[in-house]
C-alpha cells in the first residue's frame, strides 16, 4: 500500500498558470523570439545540435524539441534538466514562484535522494554557522582577509568552516537522527576498519557545490595547516556528485554569463571567489584543468564563448591547451589569458585589481592561435611548423561543423604558412559543386496541407475556436490523415476535460502520427501568416471550403462521366444520372458564388452552411 502524500490537482493547476516557461527555460538556454513562440539550441545535455530545433511556447506552457523529440511543461524540463523526481520539481518550482502547495495523504517516507538532501543541507548550515560564531582573530578568518574575502562576500557564497576535530559533523547528524552510513556514502563523513565514522573534512575553510536548481552536491576544502598534503579537496563521487558534470559557482554567475555572452574558466575555487568578490562576476570553476563534454554543454546553454583563465605557468599553458579540442567539438568559441610567468587568477586580481583582471579577459586570444603560437615556439624551425600543422589537422577533423572547420582553417593557414588549400583538401572541405542539398527537418505533413495546419494552429490558440470547430464538426472538411486526426483528437480532448492543456493533449497523442502534427501546429514556422489565431481560423476555413467545394465538383463529374458511359447506348436518362446532373449544377453556382465573394467575406456559419448544402458534408 502506497505510503506518499500526494499534490493536490488544484495546487498543480495554480502552479502551472502562473509559471513563465520561457523564464524558466531562459535560466538554462539563451531563448531568441520566433514569432509567438521562443527558440533555442536543444539545453538536453545529451542532445548537442548546432542548429536550434528547440521551441518554447510560453503561451501554453509547452516546449517541444524536434531534434531529439522531447517535448513536455515546466515540471517535466526540470525533471529532465536537474535529474529531479515529479513531486521534487514541483517544490523546487514552487518555491521559486511563490505558491504554496496542498498535500493529502499520509506523509511521504524519505527517499534516499532526499534523505542525502537533507543531509547535505545541516552541513551546510552547520560549517557555516561554525564559521559566524568563530572570533574573528582565529586562523580561518585570518586567510580570509589575507585573501581580500568580505564578511558579505562570506555569507553570499555561503562559505563555512570544518573545524579541526574528527567528530563535529558527526555529533550534529547523530542528534537529528540522521542516516550516518548514508552520510558516509555521498562523502562527507569517513569511515575507519573498525567501522567507526569520523569527519571527512576537518580545521578547513569550506565551499558549497551547488546544482543550477538550487539543490546541494557536496563540499570543497581547502586546507588552512601547511603540513597537510592535499591544499585542495573535491567532494567524493557518489549518486548525488559527478565533478564531470558541475562547474562550482555557475549557480550564481548563470545569469551575468549569459547577459556578458562570455564564461571566464578559472581552475579553482579560490580564483573564482577572487574574481567573483571583486566584481569579475561572469565566472565559473572547473575544480581542475580538463573540462569534460557535459561541462561544455553547461556552459553552452548559456553561451558560445569560453575564456580559460588558467595558471600563467608552462602546466597552465598546456591545459588550456588540451581543451582545444573538446571545445572546437562543442561548436564553442574559445579564448586563452596569457597570465604572466608565475601569476594565477586570484594572485592577479589581488595584486592588481579588477581592472587589469578584465583588460586581461578582454585581451584574450583565440585558443587555436594561443595553441598554434605555443607549439610553434615548443617546436622550432621547419620540421617543428609540420609537426603543429599535423596535430592541428588531427584536431580540426574531429569539429563537426563545416563552417568551423572553414574558419579554423583560414586561421591555421595563416599562422603557419601553409596554403589554406591545403588543409581544405586534407578536411574534405573543397567545393562540391554537383552536391549542394539544402538541410531540412522531415515534413510532418504534406506541402499542400497548410490551412489544415493552420486551422490546427488557430485552434490550439483559442480554445472557444476548438468549442466552435466541434460544433459546426469541422474536422469533416479535412481530407483523411494524419491533421485529420489531430484536429479530431483535440476537438474530442476539450469535450472530454472542458478545456485544453496541451501538455496531457500530447501525453495522449504520444506514439501516434497525430503527435507530430499537433506539436508541428503549437510550434509553428510562421509561414501561415496571420498572428490573430481568429483571423487565421477565417483564411484557413474559407481556403479549406473553397478545397472542398473543388474536390466534391471533381468527384461528381467522375461519376456524371461513368453514368454516361454506360448509359450511352440507351434512350433518355436514368433517375441516377438526373440527380448528378442537378448537383453538379448546384456546385456549379455554389462555386460562382464563391467566385464571387472574397475570402473572408462570408461569415464562418454562413460558409459552412454554404458548403454543406451541396456537398452534403
Amino acid at each position: 500500500m502506497s505510503t506518499g502524500r500526494y499534490i493536490e490537482r488544484e495546487s498543480l493547476l495554480r502552479l502551472r498558470s502562473i509559471i513563465d516557461l520561457a523564464d524558466l527555460v531562459g535560466d538554462y538556454a539563451k531563448l531568441k523570439r520566433v514569432g509567438s513562440n521562443f527558440q533555442a539550441t536543444c539545453p538536453f545535455p545529451d542532445h548537442a545540435e548546432s542548429k536550434p530545433s528547440f521551441y518554447v511556447n510560453s503561451e501554453k506552457g509547452v516546449y517541444t524539441c524536434f531534434g531529439c523529440n522531447r517535448h513536455g511543461d515546466a515540471i517535466s524540463f526540470l525533471m529532465e534538466m536537474e535529474g529531479l523526481t515529479f513531486n521534487e520539481a514541483v517544490v523546487n518550482l514552487a518555491q521559486r514562484y511563490q505558491v504554496e502547495l496542498v498535500y493529502r495523504g499520509n506523509p511521504e517516507q524519505d527517499t534516499r535522494p532526499r534523505q542525502a538532501l537533507r543531509i547535505l543541507e545541516e552541513a551546510k548550515t552547520a560549517y557555516h554557522s561554525a564559521l559566524l560564531e568563530l572570533p574573528r582573530d582565529h586562523e580561518v578568518w585570518a586567510y580570509t582577509r589575507r585573501r581580500g574575502l568580505s564578511e558579505e562576500v562570506i555569507r553570499e557564497l555561503q562559505l563555512g568552516y570544518a573545524p579541526e576535530g574528527w567528530q563535529y559533523l558527526v555529533e550534529r547528524l547523530r542528534a537529528l537522527r540522521l542516516d550516518l552510513d548514508l552520510a558516509v556514502e555521498i562523502g562527507l563523513l569517513g569511515q575507519g576498519q573498525q567501522g567507526r565514522v569520523y569527519d571527512f573534512l576537518r580545521h578547513r575553510l569550506v565551499f558549497p557545490l551547488v546544482r543550477l536548481s538550487g539543490s546541494l552536491l557536496g563540499f570543497g576544502g581547502r586546507a588552512l595547516s601547511a603540513e597537510v598534503d592535499q591544499k585542495y579537496v573535491n567532494p567524493r563521487e557518489s549518486f548525488v556528485y559527478q565533478k564531470r558534470e558541475h562547474l562550482y559557482g555557475l549557480h550564481l554567475t548563470r545569469h551575468h554569463v549569459k547577459a556578458a555572452n562570455c564564461c571566464v574558466v578559472v581552475e579553482g575555487y579560490m580564483d573564482f571567489v577572487s574574481l567573483y568578490a571583486r566584481g569579475v562576476k561572469n565566472v565559473v570553476a572547473a575544480l581542475g584543468t580538463a573540462l569534460t563534454a557535459q561541462q561544455l554543454e553547461l556552459i553552452r546553454r548559456f553561451t558560445d564563448k569560453v575564456v580559460l583563465c588558467f595558471d600563467g605557468d608552462r602546466a597552465g599553458v598546456r591545459s588550456m591547451e588540451r581543451n582545444l579540442p573538446p571545445i572546437l567539438q562543442k561548436g564553442l568559441q574559445g579564448f586563452a589569458v596569457d597570465l604572466p610567468d608565475g601569476e594565477d587568477p586570484d594572485s592577479v586580481i589581488l595584486k592588481h585589481g579588477q581592472g587589469e583582471m578584465v583588460r586581461l579577459i578582454e585581451r584574450a586570444r583565440p585558443l587555436l592561435a594561443f595553441y598554434i603560437d605555443h607549439r610553434l615556439n615548443e617546436e622550432g624551425g621547419a620540421y617543428g611548423r609540420n609537426t603543429v600543422a599535423r596535430e592541428v589537422l588531427k584536431i580540426l577533423r574531429e569539429v563537426p561543423s563545416r563552417i568551423d572547420r572553414k574558419l579554423a582553417v583560414e586561421q591555421a593557414g595563416r599562422m603557419l604558412d601553409i596554403p589554406e588549400s591545403f588543409f581544405s583538401a586534407e578536411l574534405g572541405l573543397v567545393p562540391e559543386v554537383a552536391r549542394r542539398r539544402k538541410e531540412r527537418t522531415t515534413d510532418v505533413v504534406p506541402g499542400n496541407a497548410e490551412p489544415e495546419i493552420g486551422l490546427l494552429q488557430a485552434l490550439l490558440q483559442d480554445e472557444e475556436l476548438v468549442f466552435e470547430a466541434g460544433d459546426l464538426e469541422l474536422v469533416e472538411l479535412v481530407e483523411a490523415g494524419p491533421v485529420h486526426g489531430a484536429l479530431e483528437r483535440l476537438v474530442r480532448h476539450a469535450a472530454e476535460h472542458e478545456a485544453v492543456d496541451a501538455k496531457v493533449l500530447l501525453d495522449e497523442a504520444e506514439g501516434t502520427p497525430e503527435q507530430a502534427v499537433l506539436r508541428a501546429a503549437l510550434f509553428p514556422d510562421q509561414r501561415l501568416g496571420s498572428s490573430d489565431p481568429r483571423q487565421l481560423y477565417r483564411a484557413c476555413l474559407d481556403l479549406l471550403v473553397r478545397r472542398a467545394v473543388e474536390r466534391h465538383f471533381a468527384e461528381l463529374n467522375r461519376e456524371v462521366a461513368r453514368s454516361l458511359s454506360a448509359r450511352e447506348q440507351e434512350d433518355g436518362t436514368t433517375s441516377e444520372l438526373k440527380n448528378l446532373l442537378e448537383r453538379q449544377g448546384e456546385l456549379r453556382r455554389c462555386m460562382a458564388r464563391l467566385k464571387e465573394r472574397p475570402p473572408g467575406e462570408l461569415e464562418v456559419r454562413e460558409l459552412v452552411g454554404l458548403v454543406r448544402g451541396v456537398v452534403g458534408a
